[in-house]
């Protein structure tokens, strides 16, 4: 399962780290465990090593091991998990999925919007289109706008028709994410003990 076997007569220390990190596994599994408790499984990784150990705890997940991880690379957990749960000052601040963190998360909607030209003046006709609750002026030379919108049905479309309508060309439209790194930022408090 760990693909080690073409290793079997190297000396550990010959190994490299991904090959260890899957050896420390494999010692794990020996006795068949129903439940892994890993630290930072992914740590100090190459990419190529990453995504071996990514699909190694997925099997293992697929044969009906609960696996508990802990670790401070949020993207990975992102995509390896099912639940996640944000621990700040040694207190569990919110537990859930995946997509309910970044909901709970979520303050309200935000495009981002390029314009061709004159962006400053872009931003300025936006203040007042239905929908509409903040708009940020583009800084340092962008032509980026970002428009925080309430939950209004159909206001990115307003947004785009009152921009086209002044003569304004778009480079871009799209809807900022929300990853699990922004939630966590803006579900703790950054504390520490």
């Amino acid at each position: 399962m760990t693909d080690l076997s073409h290793k079997i007569d190297a000396e550990v220390n010959s190994l490299s780290r991904g090959m260890q990190q899957r050896l420390s596994l494999a010692r794990v599994l020996l006795h068949d465990p129903k439940v892994l408790l890993l630290d930072e499984p992914a740590s100090g990784l190459d990419p190529r090593a990453r995504i071996e150990i990514r699909e190694l705890l997925k099997e293992l997940h697929r044969l009906g091991k609960t696996i508990l991880i802990s670790s401070h690379i949020l993207p990975e957990l992102a995509d390896l998990c099912n639940k996640v749960g944000i621990i700040e000052q040694g207190k569990l601040v919110f537990t859930g999925s995946v997509q309910e963190i970044l909901d709970r998360a979520r303050v309200g909607r935000i495009l981002v919007i390029g314009v061709a030209d004159r962006a400053g003046e872009a931003a300025g006709l936006l203040r007042d289109v239905a929908g509409v609750v903040k708009v940020q002026q583009p800084v340092d030379g962008s032509r980026d706008i970002r428009v925080m919108l309430d939950a209004q049905e159909g206001a990115p479309s307003k947004v785009a028709s009152r921009l086209v309508a002044g003569g304004f060309g778009l480079t871009k439209l799209e809807e900022e994410k929300v990853d699990l790194e922004t939630a966590f930022m803006h579900l703790t408090k950054g504390l520490v003990q």
